[in-house]
């Protein structure tokens, strides 16, 4: 006698509200962006399509079965992407959490932080990736630098880039605020503290030192947010970003005025 086939859908997706939305206005919003002369970006669409397409047993599914008790079932393929799909998203982001706690970051010894710009920038982080790749390396450069004389080991230009101390750390790059907005921004989570490479001779095997900084104060949040707000509206202006706005330059320099008094407050 055959084995029952039960199946099991690894999410119900189709009955969430996100789910329902989607479905109904995919088509149309696809349609109207194309009508406007403004075509959504190939990987967004991918994004869509996927998540339309996740966890469903009518478009891809595996078949499993226990040689004990022979009984079979079908798993329902997910989309793995890291955009729209809830479910996918949660995954991923659950895994690399983890790895990133076990391998880069000492119990106990993590600290969050977030960059943001004023709203005059933020279209110009949508569609630039040299802009967000810009922003990425001061932000987290600035904070390496600020660990680094809080753990005792001010920069040293003669060290050797490997014997230098470094920072561990994970980002990730957010396009929405809490309210769904267009609002790109970067989180990071960085070592309270930093790691001391082995010394020559120890041997490849030999793990590195982990060297915990001392508290940061709000002065200090202060200097960095200081130094974080003179370098990137320096690029940007360098970069001529600015001008590509379509600013005068009396506008500019308010924008710029405007943007530098913003940003001091944009790290927590």
């Amino acid at each position: 006698m055959a084995a029952a086939l039960t199946p099991r859908v690894k999410v119900p997706g189709e009955k969430t509200p996100l789910h329902k939305v989607v479905s109904e206005c995919f088509k149309g919003w696809l349609d109207d962006r194309s009508a406007r002369e403004q075509p959504v970006a190939g990987y967004g669409e991918q994004e869509f399509r996927g998540y339309l397409t996740c966890g469903l047993l009518c478009f891809r599914f595996t078949r499993a079965g226990c040689t004990r008790c022979t009984q079979t079932f079908v798993v329902a393929f997910s989309c793995k992407a890291r955009g729209v799909c809830p479910s996918c998203n949660g995954r991923h982001m659950a895994r690399d959490g983890r790895a990133s706690c076990r391998s880069r970051h000492p119990a106990g010894a993590r600290a969050a932080v977030v960059i943001s710009v004023p709203k005059r920038l933020r279209g110009m982080l949508a569609d630039r990736p040299q802009a967000v790749a810009a922003l990425t390396k001061i932000f987290l450069d600035e904070i390496a630098r600020l660990l680094y004389a809080l753990a005792g080991l001010p920069p040293d230009a003669d060290t050797p880039r490997a014997a230098r101390p470094r920072l561990g750390g994970i980002s990730s790059l957010h396009r929405f605020g809490s309210a769904l907005n267009h609002h790109v921004h970067r989180h990071a989570c960085v070592t309270d503290g930093v790691f001391m490479p082995p010394i020559d001779g120890a041997g490849s095997d030999t793990a590195p030192v982990f060297r915990p900084a001392r508290p940061i104060t709000q002065l200090h949040l202060a200097a960095l947010t200081e130094r974080v707000r003179r370098r990137v509206i320096r690029w940007f202006r360098r970069s001529r970003l600015l001008d590509a706005a379509g600013e005068s330059p009396r506008g500019r320099e308010r924008a710029v005025s405007s943007s530098s008094r913003r940003l001091s407050s944009s790290i927590a």
